[in-house]
């Protein structure tokens, strides 16, 4: 029984070292331990990133993935 205790954790193991390596292209580790996203939100207009960076999940992105400019572009778009 403890033989097989033993078998069904050493597999559990191995299955999350497996979920782990398909998650690090998604997922970086901080040092506390925590996966965050691997995304970089940039906007000209401040107020979206702004309710990324005050609102429920804030704690989610590190604040240097949140880049936004002082203002829009005014509806302007380059041809």
């Amino acid at each position: 029984n403890m033989v097989s205790n033993l078998m069904v954790k050493c597999h559990l193991i191995r299955l999350l070292v497996v979920v782990m390596m398909h998650l690090t292209p998604f997922f970086s580790e901080t040092g506390a331990g925590k996966h965050v996203p691997r995304c970089v939100f940039i906007d000209l207009e401040p107020t979206v990133i702004d309710e990324v960076r005050t609102g429920t999940y804030r704690q989610l992105f590190h604040p240097e993935q949140l880049i936004s400019g002082k203002e829009d572009a005014a509806n302007n778009y380059a041809r």
